[in-house]
């Protein structure tokens, strides 16, 4: 039993559907419900795959939600981290865990069971790093395949010391914003936040300031009302630099969420 928790017009959304049905497998619809519905119906229909954006995976688990029948779990459709697999191990221990790398423009194109990505010889053809950014060629892109040659994805990726081909995301570019002159990553920020234990989602985002060109501020949605802001700011800054740490944190009941099922930049 296989659950849809994409949006079914989207391409992540159809892939799903389209699996399920070549193994002769139903599909429980998750998508748009509350997180709360969506543990309901699980255990309703005895639900054994999901594949799910990791915002999704982060609501699920703020319901201590308890998925016996859940045998493989797919996290994509934008960055993980290794808290999120982590707590999704711990808590669904008989499950077998897969990350994928998609994009709108290509759909799936590389996969792993942890954070690391490898492009292996039947790939090297078709994606590539360079200058620190993950390039995909244009005969992947279908639709998309307008582009001279190939196509930046705007996602930064640091090679894995000692595996050639083997690399991790570490952000987008095309989302750096400048305080004070210094680029800042809110990707990097949003996930020193998001593995706080009293949060369940979390938002960077820059606002215009005439003195430093920006301001970072974040909204979070809280674990509980126990959450404190000065406090989230000090755990932040027992981690990163001075200009990574915002300078406005609100706490709020829900963020935003693209048609895609992640959380509006």
């Amino acid at each position: 039993m296989w659950a849809l928790a994409f949006n079914p017009t989207h391409i992540a959304g159809v892939q799903v559907v389209l699996q399920a049905w070549a193994n002769g497998n139903p599909v429980v619809n998750l998508w748009g419900v509350s997180p709360a519905e969506a543990v309901s119906r699980c255990r309703q229909w005895g639900v054994t795959h999901i594949s799910a954006t990791p915002t999704f995976y982060r609501l699920l688990l703020a319901e201590g939600a308890e998925l016996p029948a859940v045998k493989s779990l797919t996290v994509g459709g934008e960055p993980a981290d290794e808290a999120l697999l982590e707590r999704l191990r711990q808590h669904f221990p008989g499950a077998r865990i897969h990350n994928v790398y998609a994009s709108t423009e290509a759909g799936m194109v590389l996969a792993g069971e942890g954070l690391d990505f490898e492009i292996s010889g039947d790939k090297a053809d078709r994606v590539a790093i360079r200058d620190g950014r993950l390039w995909i060629h244009r005969s992947q892109l279908g639709e998309f395949g307008q582009v001279d040659g190939w196509y930046d994805t705007g996602d930064r990726v640091v090679p894995v010391a000692g595996s050639p081909g083997r690399f991790r995301i570490v952000g987008r570019e095309r989302r750096e914003i400048n305080v004070g002159g210094e680029k800042v990553d809110p990707a990097e920020v949003e996930r020193h936040l998001l593995a706080h234990p009293g949060v369940v989602l979390a938002r960077v985002f820059g606002r215009s300031n005439s003195v430093t060109g920006a301001l970072l501020a974040a909204e979070v949605v809280p674990r509980d009302a126990q959450l404190d802001e000065g406090a989230l700011r000090q755990y932040l800054a027992a981690r990163l630099r001075a200009p990574q740490v915002p300078r406005l944190i609100r706490l709020v009941s829900e963020l935003e969420l693209t048609r895609t099922g992640k959380v509006l930049p």
